[in-house]
């Protein structure tokens, strides 16, 4: 795979230059950041060290992101993304003495085309959303093809996603796992609405999940934007159905799960606030065959900005998921506050708190905890940004209920470059 992404930026940069500088219009940019942290109790356990789990980490990393895109005309073009990964003296990531490493990746390539003007086509290695990212948010090599209105005030785009291609042959062939997705946008007045659907299909799952056979997942939803004078409000519903079969017993398991999330914004001069509440649906009763906890199968991108339950900024080289990383059985609500002291300068911070809705343990506590979060950004000169932050989470009983109990707390910061 690297040796492909080698091999497909150098060919992207030959045909950059090797056509007529009149038929094709080239377009550059890119984006850089760091990151500095310290990561603590996270497992919400005192200074553990185990493989696996949430211990203390402190480390510095790097990301590059190069974009190149040839346009050879309003309605033909040839994406392309491509990124280095680095950590500070990491072995084989390049940031050892000698930066030498296997670190080129290819985020997208694609052609991106109109045909009878309102058809638009993608095919290749792309990025997508459904559902705010709590169905699927993450690229994937497929195709994508939209009907847009003129004026784009409807576009509707249907989704081929390969996830898994089981190989040459009859048996090899059902070891496939494909997504089919449809992911309409209607934009009237200062609404926007957007139903959706994505079915995941594999007679022979094993290669996403070695316990399933037969597995047909779908999910059925509809979010709405709305944005007003000073602000906007938001909210998405998601049901969840279809059945699995177990690999080893041919039990079959029927899924019926669901969630929801509503949020808004306003902004009164230099104060923005904002809050949201999430819901994922769990299951009751585990052994009763069927399944009622939300899961996302494949793509998790859901983001509530907590810095230690969710994903925040500092989540690239976090030691342990948070919670909310791939929601399931677990609510949450928050609340921030900013406050832009100049035009460069903000400071603001969040309030969080979450439960499981299921308990793990019969009689056990729901309680995840409470979460403060405090940032500063600094728009230190044109497209340099400095953030920093600080996250603490008094942990709540449903979040680790054993011995050497301690809260999980992180601190650090990130320089970005965007061009």
């Amino acid at each position: 795979m690297k040796k492909f992404a080698v091999v497909l930026f150098a060919a992207a940069m030959v045909l950059a230059f090797a056509l007529p500088a009149s038929a094709i219009e080239h377009k550059f940019g890119g984006y850089f950041r760091w990151v500095g942290a310290s990561y603590n109790n996270l497992s919400g356990q005192d200074k553990v060290d185990v493989t696996g789990s949430a211990g203390d980490l402190q480390l510095m990393d790097s990301r590059t992101r190069l974009y190149y895109t040839a346009k050879f005309s309003d309605d033909f073009k040839f994406v392309n993304k491509f990124e280095i990964d680095w950590t500070y003296g990491g072995p084989d990531g390049g940031g050892d003495i000698g930066t030498d490493g296997k670190i080129f990746e290819v985020k997208n390539s694609y052609l991106d085309f109109n045909y009878w003007n309102d058809l638009n086509f993608k095919i290749g290695l792309q990025g997508t959303s459904f559902g705010r990212g709590a169905v699927f948010d993450d690229d994937f090599a497929g195709i994508m093809a939209s009907y847009v209105q003129p004026g784009r005030k409807l576009i509707v785009p249907f989704v081929w996603i390969k996830a898994i291609e089981g190989g040459i042959g009859i048996n090899a062939n059902k070891m496939d796992v494909d997504g089919f997705g449809l992911n309409p946008f209607w934009r009237t007045g200062n609404w926007v609405i957007n139903p959706f659907g994505l079915l995941w299909y594999s007679d022979n799952a094993t290669e996403l999940d070695s316990d399933i056979d037969d597995l047909t997942i779908y999910y059925l939803g509809l979010s709405v934007d709305y944005k007003f004078k000073n602000g906007s409000a938001w909210g998405s519903f998601i049901y969840q159905g279809g059945e699995t079969e177990d690999a080893t017993t041919r039990a079959t398991t029927d899924v019926s799960a669901y969630a929801f999330m509503v949020g808004g914004d306003t902004n009164v001069g230099p104060v923005g606030l904002s809050a949201q509440f999430n819901w994922f649906s769990g299951d009751d009763d585990p052994l009763d065959g069927d399944r009622n906890d939300y899961f996302i199968l494949e793509g998790p991108g859901y983001n509530n900005t907590s810095e230690l339950l969710g994903k925040g900024f500092l989540f690239s080289q976090r030691p342990a998921e948070g919670i909310w990383d791939d929601p399931n059985n677990v609510w949450m609500i928050g609340g921030a506050a900013k406050y832009n002291i100049v035009k460069s300068l903000q400071l603001k911070a969040d309030l969080w708190y979450s439960e499981l809705v299921e308990e793990k343990i019969i009689g056990g506590s729901k309680s995840l905890g409470t979460e403060v979060d405090l940032k500063v950004t600094w728009k230190m000169v044109n497209k340099l940004k400095l953030e920093a932050v600080g996250a603490y989470l008094f942990a709540g009983d449903g979040f680790y209920d054993g011995t050497n109990a301690k809260d999980p707390w992180e601190l650090g910061a990130r320089l970005s470059l965007s061009f």
